[in-house]
């Protein structure tokens, strides 16, 4: 077994052989290291250039069609804006060029739906319920639906769509009225609409003196006259008289079926009128729904002028 201090010398001459075979290299830490002859110097910063580019250029893109968006908004709301203010500038023109009484009939128009609502509200499902237990109806006689009855105004000659203008050669005042039970019973015969005498002798007098002799109202035989519905459709009835009262009969009762009318809630409005192609005498008739219980004869003398 060799002693250890031999087995030193032994590994100190295997480790002389190995540096002899390869030499170790020395490095002057003072001295800059030398370069390979074939690398590009430049090369490195070339490439960052060109990634700085393409960035440059995506980034140039991106800014371009972002402000091309932003121009396509741009214009389109200044489109809008433009739209908006001349639609403006229309309403404006078309307020101002607007007669006093066009706003008038608005401010009425407007205060009696408000009016209405309240009513319908107060009074509807009293009605309602006192007409399904043949309980009797209280009158109104509230100052509240006297205004809005009065403010009620009507055209002086029926609307286009009931009976043509052009096709009027003379028509009377309008008559108003509250529908009652016995204008809307059933049954043929008993249903009738009845106009006081006063008020046709004096919104239809002009046109009853102008009534030929076959269409002179002989008592309960009446003449018979074609009357104009709330869509334009003719109906053919027998108008009559009698010491109290005109009235339209046989026929009424299916004008009543066909626009459903009810009493208390459904009020009419009557012209007659002189057809200019026929000469004859004949009805338009409008009809308007409110939501109102049976009306006092106070009310009903001074809105519509009923001196019954």
């Amino acid at each position: 077994m060799a002693s250890p201090k031999k087995r030193t010398r032994s590994l100190t001459r295997e480790d002389d052989e190995d540096e002899e075979a390869h030499p170790k290299k020395e490095i002057d830490l003072n001295k800059e290291p030398e370069l390979d002859e074939d690398y590009d110097l430049d090369r490195e910063d070339d490439e960052t250039d060109d990634d700085d580019a393409i960035q440059e250029e995506e980034e140039e893109a991106d800014h371009d069609e972002f402000v091309a968006s932003e121009s396509e908004i741009s214009e389109e709301e200044k489109n809008k804006t433009e739209s908006e203010d001349e639609d403006a500038n229309d309403e404006r023109s078309f307020h101002r060029n607007r007669a006093p009484e066009d706003f008038k009939a608005r401010e009425d128009a407007s205060w009696a739906i408000s009016h209405l609502t309240f009513l319908r509200n107060r009074y509807g499902a009293r009605n309602q319920q006192n007409i399904a237990s043949g309980t009797e109806t209280k009158e109104d006689d509230s100052e509240i639906t006297m205004s809005l009855l009065s403010r009620w105004e009507t055209p002086l000659i029926p609307p286009e769509n009931i009976f043509e203008r052009r096709l009027i050669e003379q028509c009377s005042r309008p008559i108003r009225k509250q529908l009652t039970v016995s204008d809307v019973s059933d049954g043929e015969g008993q249903s009738r609409l009845a106009l006081s005498k006063p008020q046709v002798d004096k919104k239809f007098a002009h046109l009853l003196l102008l009534l030929g002799e076959s269409e002179v109202l002989r008592g309960k035989e009446g003449i018979r006259v074609s009357v104009y519905g709330p869509d334009g459709n003719v109906h053919e009835m027998k108008m009559c008289a009698d010491e109290d009262s005109h009235y339209l009969a046989a026929g009424w009762s299916k004008f009543v079926g066909e626009y459903e009318l009810r009493e208390y809630c459904d009020f009419v409005t009557v012209w007659m009128i002189r057809h200019r192609d026929t000469h004859k005498i004949c009805l338009a008739i409008d009809t308007k729904r409110l939501s109102l219980t049976k009306v006092s004869k106070r009310i009903s003398q001074a809105a519509f002028e009923d001196s019954d």
